[in-house]
């Protein structure tokens, strides 16, 4: 390849991300070290001369025959010469660090900080310019890992790169290039929260992911426990409501403290408790409990989700607890929900919705989406509706490989929207999804069923594990004594299913 090639090959690229300009690189210098081509880069910048870069990248450049035919033919790429000349150098000299210290590092502690950097002055974690994207590390799912070995019959095949990015606005998806790396767009009206668990909440779990025991437990039973406020009539002739706590709050308490103690006997280490079960006297109480080592094996806690009041607004927030207690992350419900009229007519303690449809009254800005690596994948809690709406949020999770979703509920009714959104998560991304619902609903709303399905866990190329949590809804609640906790291992799921 001489420089006429390689400058024909950068007129032809039309959208300016610099991730493309490194999957450019990547391919020409596959022989080099990554700090090579840094120092290449580098050097361009310093000169600011794009014959410089032509003729010293033509220097190192293999000599391939075809290279410019064995070139994916998807990627769009940028024009290098105009992004060597441009003004924003700082960001981009950043970027190309922070990129190649992506690479180089393994993917092991993203996203990365540009501290350890000579330039020390800056602060930001990589990208600066967030209109080029944010690469993050990917990151495969270890439960998928172990599923593949099992499941010969059953791999979704991988999304072509054109299905996954639509429009020059997004760039160049590096899967083919940057195997480690995925590059991400964040929507508009979005902010992504991403982060990687410390290594110290990491090594609490069993080194080998067919040991871990996740449990779920809906936690409340009947709507009746929970205080609820109501507001007056908005313009739109819609009542706002939310809840403001148990009716017997230490009691709660007290029932998510032995459920804890009695499932970390059976050697679980993760717990998901369900949507609205979670005040803060209730989340303390398990906060202190994981403290004082209440419960040895329990390492991390999904504490379910309540409305919570901050700085004069209301949010639906799940808070996630690590294994001394300390909270890992929350994430806030970004859709809320709507009780339509009929639905309230039939729930006692709702009679007052009766003649209007009302809506579950939280804020949903900011719009921010937590992501974390984790022992059993990368992780995302979606509050309840949150999962069903096909949001721009939901291509980035796409894009990151999300593969572990948590789903506390409080649904009436989980089939079959929840399990259809699942299996989409399980083409495009390979993940496990977890629905950890209440039969509070469903024992209001469909109180002439014999069993109502509540609970279930999708894994990829099964069908969903369904558990009938409420076996006598028009009756007493006597789940406790009727019920055995639900547990799942991940080592034994796949036993007793058929393929789908």
């Amino acid at each position: 390849m001489d420089a006429n090639e390689l400058r024909q090959l950068v007129e032809r690229q039309s959208t300016m991300n610099i991730f493309d300009i490194f999957a450019i690189l990547y391919s020409y210098c596959g022989e080099l070290k990554f700090d090579g081509i840094y120092k290449i880069v580098r050097q361009a910048l310093i000169n600011q001369n794009v014959e410089h870069h032509v003729s010293t990248l033509e220097n190192i450049l293999p000599t391939q025959p075809n290279a410019l035919e064995k070139l994916d033919a998807s990627i769009r790429g940028l024009l290098v010469a105009d992004l060597f000349d441009s003004n924003d150098l700082g960001s981009f000299d950043l970027q190309c660090w922070a990129l190649l210290r992506a690479i180089d590092s393994k993917y092991d502690m993203g996203p990365y900080s540009l501290k350890q950097s000579n330039f020390s002055t800056a602060s930001q974690l990589l990208n600066i310019n967030a209109d080029l994207g944010r690469v993050y590390p990917k990151q495969s799912s270890p439960i998928f890992d172990m599923i593949q070995q099992r499941i010969k019959a059953w791999v979704p095949p991988p999304p072509k790169p054109s299905q996954l990015r639509r429009g020059i606005d997004f760039g160049h998806y590096l899967r083919d290039r940057l195997f480690n790396l995925a590059c991400v767009n964040v929507p508009q009206g979005y902010e992504l929260d991403f982060g990687v668990l410390d290594s110290a909440v990491r090594f609490c779990f069993p080194p080998n992911v067919n040991d871990v025991r996740i449990a779920l437990v809906p936690l409340l039973d009947e709507i009746k426990q929970i205080k609820i406020e109501l507001f007056a009539l908005d313009a739109d002739g819609k009542k706002p409501w939310r809840f403001t706590e148990f009716v017997e709050p230490r009691k709660v308490a007290d029932e998510a403290i032995a459920a804890l103690q009695r499932l970390s006997k059976k050697g679980v280490t993760l717990v998901i408790f369900n949507e609205l079960c979670m005040p803060q006297i209730v989340r303390e109480a398990i906060a202190e409990g994981l403290k004082s080592n209440l419960f040895p094996n329990v390492k991390m806690v999904v504490a379910g989700s309540f409305h919570e009041v901050v700085r004069g607004e209301c949010y639906n927030v799940s808070h996630i607890l690590g294994p001394t207690g300390q909270e890992l992350w929350q994430q806030k419900k970004m859709q809320p929900n709507t009780l339509m009229h009929y639905e309230a007519k039939v729930i006692p303690v709702l009679a007052d919705l009766a003649a209007y449809d009302s809506y579950e009254n939280i804020s949903c800005t900011p719009r921010v989406v937590s992501v974390r690596d984790t022992p059993v994948g990368r992780m995302v809690v979606l509050i309840c509706s949150d999962l069903l709406h096909d949001d721009p949020y939901r291509q980035m999770l796409y894009d990151l490989n999300v593969n572990f979703i948590v789903v506390p509920s409080m649904s009436a009714k989980v089939i079959p929207d929840f399990p259809y959104e699942a299996e989409k998560f399980a083409i495009r991304s390979q993940a496990t999804t977890i629905i950890s619902n209440s039969c509070a609903m469903a024992r209001e709303l469909l109180p002439a069923r014999n069993k109502v399905e509540v609970s279930f866990a999708f894994l990829p190329g099964f069908p969903p594990l369904r558990w009938f949590r409420c076996a006598t809804p028009a009756g007493p609640c006597d789940n406790h004594q009727s019920c055995e906790d639900f547990v799942l291992q991940l080592g034994s799921w796949p036993e007793g299913f058929d393929k789908s």
